[in-house]
């Protein structure tokens, strides 16, 4: 699942369970990298920017309110091989295990909102018009990562920073 591709009509969530003491939720929910869990009010403020490049299916109901998985299925073959962080597979040279850091062919850049890069389809790359609605729409919890910096750098320091100009994330 969540590999680039639209997920299939049978597809049901995975049990979801909350633990412990729980902080009001906010609109964007980590859940996985590939797919986020975002509030109904995220995927309604979100769905005219990316309706053609990604779908939304309910994950969970949580203190009365919904929350939908966030499907990316449009990819684009931009990744700069040569300047990315790019691990190999040792038995396989073909099959990539890991990027650290990611570079962009410029000339490859699809002009969408969002998108998955085809060769490792796992991770969400975004532009300036889903950006600017997460902004306008003052949506919560969302982390905008420069794909060129390794994100461990700033998990390892303890830090939280985001890569668009500007942007703040509201805490609980």
């Amino acid at each position: 699942h969540f590999i680039g591709k639209r997920l299939s009509k049978s597809w049901t969530p995975p049990p979801v369970e909350i633990s412990g003491k729980s902080y009001k939720p906010q609109d964007f929910v980590g859940w996985s990298l590939s797919a986020h869990v975002i509030s109904e009010r995220a995927k309604d403020a979100l769905l005219p920017v990316v309706s053609e490049f990604a779908e939304f299916r309910l994950m969970m109901e949580f203190k009365r309110k919904r929350y939908f998985c966030m499907n990316v299925y449009f990819t684009a073959d931009c990744l700069d091989f040569t300047a990315s962080g790019v691990l190999f597979s040792p038995d396989d040279p073909k099959r990539i295990l890991n990027i650290s850091t990611y570079a962009f062919r410029r000339e490859a850049i699809p002009d969408a909102p969002i998108f998955k890069e085809k060769n490792h389809p796992g991770e969400i790359f975004v532009r300036q018009p889903f950006i600017e609605c997460v902004r306008k729409n003052q949506l919560t919890g969302a982390a905008l990562l420069d794909p060129a910096v390794n994100p461990f750098y700033f998990i390892l320091r303890g830090d939280r920073v985001d890569a668009a100009e500007g942007f703040n994330i509201k805490k609980p």
